[in-house]
């Protein structure tokens, strides 16, 4: 039984990482609107996914080469740094690019949420294990319910469920999985409030 319950929560790390939570996300925000002609929709839609996801990979690979960390899962707080600033850079770039090709007010507030988000985890970082991937899930949540209105509410409960995995797995305490989604439930609607003044 405890086999399972530790394969159930490898998987939920896994489908709600930091990783992939940006494709999700960005799917729902630029695919469930009319108006845009679909090839228009692709193009955004890969450049938010290159810039938010895949591209975030190349430091921790790069890592992982080199011996530097043993899985991708960065368990050890002094090795994100370089990750995160690498994202913070990636986040920018993305949000740039996809002004360039004219995306939605709320595609850009995504990546522009993503950016402040990273750095605040950045500076947590340099003193706090804090969780990234409970915060990979909230601020996400709160950014599909700002732009979709109730109707995203019952999703809320991935939150506590990636919390509790984490937790199970011992990648992150009770109080750096509460922090994950402090941050996230708390600074990005700030920055969504801030962004569409």
């Amino acid at each position: 039984m405890k086999r399972l319950i530790i394969h159930i929560c490898n998987v939920i790390t896994v489908l709600f990482s930091p990783i992939l939570i940006p494709v999700y996300m960005f799917a729902f925000l630029i695919f469930s609107r009319y108006g845009d002609p679909s090839r228009i929709k692709l193009v955004q839609f890969g450049i938010a996914i290159l810039f938010s996801s895949a591209l975030h990979m190349i430091p921790m690979v790069l890592m992982k080469r080199s011996g530097k960390i043993k899985s991708f899962d960065l368990v050890s707080r002094d090795k994100r740094a370089l990750p995160l600033l690498f994202g913070i850079w990636m986040f920018i770039i993305g949000y740039v690019i996809l002004k360039w090709f004219d995306a939605r007010p709320m595609t850009l507030a995504a990546m522009f949420c993503y950016i402040f988000n990273t750095i605040i985890v950045f500076i947590i970082t340099n003193w706090y294990k804090i969780s990234l991937h409970t915060i990979g899930v909230t601020g996400p949540l709160v950014v599909l319910a700002y732009a979709f209105g109730p109707v995203v509410y019952p999703f809320f409960v991935l939150i506590p469920i990636v919390a509790t995995s984490r937790v199970i797995l011992k990648r992150h305490t009770l109080g750096q999985v509460i922090a994950g989604a402090a941050v996230g439930l708390f600074v990005t609607p700030l920055v969504l409030y801030l962004y569409f003044l």
